[in-house]
């Protein structure tokens, strides 16, 4: 029965993440696709509202770029084994360098990703 209870948290904190990024990537996304559509029907250059329309059109692209910089910060905040995985790589720190003469072709393969040293 613990077991079942631990697998409905992690489905419900999956879910949630699921629908966390849905609404990031449709709201960025549908913006940019309004102001498009807007770019197209209005024709930027011949309205009266200029400004407007290029304020929307640039930020609306803008959006586009956070959409790709926050769904990388959700899994991360919202995955604890990624979470783990970003904190134990930002932590660790160089004790030596190695000398010139030693082998500087070595990788790493810590969690199981191949990383060059």
């Amino acid at each position: 029965k613990q077991w079942y209870q631990r697998r409905v948290r992690g489905n419900k904190k999956m879910s949630v993440t699921i629908i966390m990024l849905t609404c990031l990537f449709f709201v960025c996304n549908t913006t940019y696709l309004v102001a498009v559509i807007l770019d197209m029907v209005i024709e930027l250059d011949q309205a009266r509202d200029y400004r407007k329309q290029f304020v929307l059109l640039v930020a609306s692209n803008h959006l586009l770029f956070l959409n790709s910089a926050l769904t990388p910060l959700i899994l991360i905040c919202r995955g604890s084994s990624m979470r783990d995985y970003v904190i134990n790589r930002l932590s660790k720190k160089r004790t030596s360098r190695p000398s010139r003469g030693s082998q500087s072709n070595s990788y790493n393969n810590t969690a199981g990703m191949g990383t060059k040293v």
